[in-house]
């Protein structure tokens, strides 16, 4: 498995726009986990959205149906690979980064 850092340690807000949005290029994988390297409280969350073709942000949902994210009670999550997801990380209190590692296909 690949594990790379996507979002060094911050305290500040990183992929507000689309933009300055990270770029996670899952389409070899076929699993991936994104996690948080530090706890998120109350309001801190991280947002998974994937790439459309016209380079717009759309939201990954969960089987919820709810916009899939980390926050205060999920610090990590798996998705899909196949996709180019795009993270974007609100401030917050404590540094914190976002790390992910992909599960290739065989």
């Amino acid at each position: 498995m690949k594990h790379e850092p996507l979002i060094l340690p911050t305290t500040a807000a990183d992929g507000t726009t689309v933009a300055d949005t990270k770029q996670l290029n899952t389409t070899e994988a076929d699993k991936v986990l994104i996690l948080a390297t530090a706890a998120l409280a109350g309001a801190e969350v991280v947002n998974l959205f994937v790439f459309s073709s016209a380079n717009t942000l759309v939201p990954v949902y969960n089987g919820a149906g709810t916009q899939a994210q980390l926050n205060a009670t999920t610090q990590s999550i798996m998705v899909e690979g196949g996709f180019i997801y795009g993270v974007q990380k609100s401030a917050t209190a404590g540094a914190t980064g976002v790390d992910y590692y992909l599960k290739p296909r065989r």
